[in-house]
């Protein structure tokens, strides 16, 4: 694995973990390993080997595939489609359709962090459909100029 390939794993497991509201404890507990080397994953300074890998995707309910780059995943999903894949046994059924491909296509564009801030907000927008979060009316203080807008419509 190259270093940047680990740093980008370390970077999404500790995004992820944190993200399920698991602590360094119980993750490292269910893989395994002392939660100092769980750190050391997740700071890129130690690489995590797939099986590891593997145990933590499960425990965090992702396919291990998450860890890896957005053109990485697409690549090996391009690859697999190529060689004739069954796309429903291989959980890629979603990414066959044209209208997706260009979808990643144009959000692997995106600069990184806006890409983040929309894997934020998807995820999001998940929690509050499944309940685990509920929404709340925002208090935005709008520009004077938007209020006047705003009033002049209605």
């Amino acid at each position: 694995m190259h270093h940047t390939e680990t740093a980008a794993i370390a970077a999404r497991l500790l995004g992820l973990r944190q993200l399920r509201n698991v602590t360094q404890m119980e993750l490292a507990s269910h893989i395994g390993v002392s939660y100092q080397q769980l750190q050391k994953y997740e700071r890129g300074r130690n690489r995590i080997s797939p099986a590891m890998l593997q145990r933590c995707a499960a425990y965090l309910s992702v396919p291990i595939d998450y860890f890896f780059s957005e053109q990485a995943r697409l690549s090996n999903l391009a690859t697999r489609v190529r060689k004739g894949g069954n796309a429903a046994s291989d959980g890629i059924a979603e990414l066959v359709d044209p209208s997706d491909w260009k979808m990643w296509q144009e959000f692997s564009a995106l600069p990184s962090s806006l890409q983040e801030s929309i894997r934020s907000l998807v995820a999001d927008i998940h929690d509050v459909h499944l309940g685990r979060k509920t929404t709340e009316p925002a208090h935005v203080a709008r520009p004077a100029s938007r209020v006047k807008q705003d009033a002049a419509v209605q």
